[in-house]
């Protein structure tokens, strides 16, 4: 039987072992380069100011009075087509061309009326040239699911001196993702390489899922059969020895004892990452959304609340307006060029922080029968609210139910805006996955330069590991 698993650690490691290693050396690179993406932090900087001097004109539909709305978003096409996006429930957003009233279901039927290049490269690139648009399905940097609604893609690249490209939604308009050369380059090293991500097999995403799970699962196997070995061949021998190999064996005997749990626990997490068969499914915060909301807009509310946004101060650095309704009651939400979000009152464009009450109120509002536990104000991060890349928003709401699910619930204190639900399932995905895969399941291991630090031990423990078994690999093969 051992001599079986022997074989097993062997075979498997000449199959998977080169693997192993490229996660290894791709995770360093993770460690300062994130894949590329957009978030609603990083649209409001590349975002044209809203400019309202050229609303508003509204298609001539009398249908639109029946239509119930979730959220109307008004912000800018170009410097000077304001655009609306109109939120249906179960549907894709109306979209209508303020300037000239008129619906438009994509990019194209606006024909050469917008110039969003142009205004890109003037706003952000100093007018660098610009070629394209290339017309694309998808690509490297735009594979995955959430580009679906946005596709077809016009993509663009500029002769600047980070080699700026951006892709424009060819449904809404929006600038949906922007990258530059270093991102790029060091992304195929990283990312690429790290989640299995050529485009060749990304694209077909239950193929790449399956394939993902199992060489993880393989690899997963491969580590634990690699430490029962080592733990079983570690004893003191004769010779006063306590490995019996040499060479790069033992090297590899030796990085297997210390790192090997380490190894493995990596290597298991990041089969979770993939959230197989549904095992930290979350529940999603749909329903938190809509029982905040409280109803639903209607198209005179809509076109009440644009008409009178030209006449009225917005804050300064606007770049987009949206209205919505919260505890059932229409509020505004201005969108400010450096992420942040500012809350209106609907009536006449002030700034209206919203109260402790009120916030009460719409926690008392979330969905289930549930007792609140507890309400906090936080003024830093805590094990849930956190981000490793940008600052989040603070102070925030912590509410903490007593019910069966103890879900946890982050309230903006600024906009009462549900930023964060934690239930069982995301409760799991955050400790099985992101704590063990990243280390950071300790508030200072989330801090540089201490999260780099053990991070940097830990992984090139690993490295050792998988880099010594791969080279003996190697010259298993060469001498077969």
């Amino acid at each position: 039987m051992i001599r079986l698993l022997f074989l097993l650690h062997r075979y498997l490691g000449i199959a998977v072992g080169f693997v192993l290693l490229l996660w290894c050396l791709s995770g360093f690179v993770m460690l300062y380069m994130p894949f590329p993406e957009m978030d609603a932090r990083s649209s409001a900087i590349v975002a044209p100011p809203l400019n309202l001097g050229e609303c508003c004109a509204f298609p001539d539909n009398p249908g639109l009075s029946a239509v119930p709305f979730t959220f109307a978003r008004m912000e800018m096409l170009d410097d000077r087509t304001p655009v609306l996006r109109a939120g249906l429930p179960q549907a894709a957003a109306l979209k209508i061309d303020l300037r000239k009233g008129r619906e438009f279901d994509d990019l194209a039927a606006l024909g050469s009326d917008v110039d969003i290049a142009g205004d890109f490269s003037r706003r952000l690139l100093d007018g660098a040239l610009v070629s394209g648009p290339e017309r694309i399905q998808q690509d490297q940097w735009t594979i995955t699911e959430e580009y679906r609604p946005h596709r077809p893609l016009w993509k663009y690249t500029a002769a600047d001196e980070a080699g700026t490209q951006w892709y424009v939604s060819g449904r809404t308009g929006e600038v949906v993702l922007v990258t530059t050369r270093r991102e790029r380059l060091w992304n195929y090293a990283g990312a690429v390489v790290h989640w299995l991500y050529p485009v060749i097999l990304r694209q077909n995403t239950a193929l790449w899922s399956q394939t993902v799970i199992y060489l993880s699962l393989v690899g997963g196997f491969l580590t634990l059969t690699g430490l029962y070995i080592g733990v079983r061949q570690f004893r003191r021998r004769r010779t006063g020895r306590y490995s019996p190999y040499t060479g790069w064996a033992l090297w590899h005997h030796y990085s297997g004892m210390v790192f090997g749990i380490v190894t493995l626990l990596w290597v298991v997490s990041g089969t979770l990452s993939m959230n197989p068969w549904g095992l930290l499914e979350g529940e999603g915060r749909a329903e938190e959304i809509e029982a905040l909301r409280d109803g639903h807009l209607n198209w005179s509310d809509i076109r009440r609340t644009l008409l009178a946004a030209r006449d009225q101060a917005l804050p300064e650095g606007t770049v987009a307006l949206e209205l919505t309704k919260q505890a059932g009651t229409p509020v505004l939400f201005a969108t400010l060029r450096d992420g942040d979000r500012v809350r209106l009152n609907a009536r006449d464009f002030r700034r209206e922080a919203v109260s402790e009450p009120q916030l009460r109120a719409l926690a008392a509002r979330l969905p289930g029968d549930v007792s609140l536990q507890e309400f906090t104000l936080l003024q830093e991060e805590d094990a849930y609210y956190y981000d490793r890349q940008q600052a989040p928003e603070l102070p925030v709401w912590r509410i903490r139910t007593q019910d069966d699910e103890r879900r946890l619930y982050y309230l903006s204190a600024t906009t009462g805006e549900l930023l964060l639900k934690v239930d069982a399932g995301a409760r799991a995905y955050r400790w099985w996955f992101i704590g063990l895969h990243r280390g950071d399941f300790l508030a200072v291991l989330r801090q540089t330069p201490i999260r780099d630090l053990f991070l940097w031990v830990f992984l090139l423990g690993a490295t050792a590991v998988c880099a010594t078994g791969t080279w003996m690999a190697v010259r298993r093969l060469r001498s077969a």
